[in-house]
Order: C-alpha cells, then sequence, then structure tokens
C-alpha cells in the first residue's frame, strides 16, 4: 500500500525550490543569453544567437589547456583511489575506537573548500612547485 503524500508534506519544498530559481536558474539563463548575444555596431550588445564568441576557444592554446586540465584531473582520480583503496581496507582492521577517530578526521575535509581543494592538488602536481621538482 503506497500512502499518498499530502498537498501540506509539498510546501515545504516551496522556500528552497524559489531559492533554486532565483539564486541559480535566473542568472544562469541570463548568462547563457549574454554569452549567445550578438554584438552591434555601436560595441553594445542585443540578445540574438551568434557562437562567434565562442570562436577562439577552438584554438590550440584553449584546447591544451583542457587538456592538460584533463590530464590532472585524471591523474588526481588515480592517485586517489590508489590512496583510498589500501587505507580503506586498513581502517576496517581498526580497533572502533581508533575506527571512529580516523573516520572523524576524514569526514572533517569535506568541509574545506573545493576551490582549495582544488588548488591545492594543482600545486602539488604542477610543473613549478609540484611534488615532479622534489623528486627529481
Amino acid at each position: 500500500m503506497s500512502e499518498r503524500k499530502s498537498f501540506s508534506h509539498y510546501v515545504t519544498l516551496i522556500p528552497s525550490s524559489v531559492m533554486i530559481g532565483v539564486f541559480f536558474l535566473i542568472p544562469f539563463i541570463l548568462i547563457v543569453m549574454a554569452s549567445v548575444a550578438v554584438k552591434t555596431p555601436d560595441g553594445d550588445f542585443s540578445y540574438g544567437f551568434d557562437l562567434a564568441h565562442f570562436q577562439r576557444f577552438l584554438t590550440w592554446f584553449y584546447i591544451e589547456r583542457a587538456l592538460f586540465s584533463a590530464g590532472i584531473c585524471a591523474l588526481i582520480a588515480f592517485f586517489s583511489l590508489l590512496i583510498a583503496f589500501p587505507f580503506t581496507y586498513m581502517l576496517t582492521q581498526f580497533k572502533e575506537r581508533t575506527k571512529t577517530i580516523w573516520l572523524i578526521y576524514i569526514l572533517a575535509q569535506l568541509s574545506l573548500s573545493e576551490v582549495l581543494i582544488a588548488f591545492s592538488w594543482q600545486v602539488l602536481f604542477s610543473r613549478t612547485a609540484g611534488l615532479g621538482n622534489i623528486f627529481a
């Protein structure tokens, strides 16, 4: 037997839906509209559809940067898995108190900003200041 949810259950979704619409959907739509806007002769933009703004992203400079970023992402994923699987197995062998302390420490890392974490990985694997220079 499936229970039907009353209207009052869905009323609680209204504030979060409004917030998503105001702070995400509207700015996202405005950014998309501005990115495909048509440039007028007086230097202003009018809403239309023109992909000329995206032509420079097909140059080798931007393609090289995108490939480098994808390579860094793959390297980070590889090293994360290389560390995570053995550590997870090792964690299962700990006593309950030690396991709890380690899990709290690991979960505390989730409170760090994604920007800070990404920057840390970028510095760690960079060409000028990364691990390659330490071990070279």
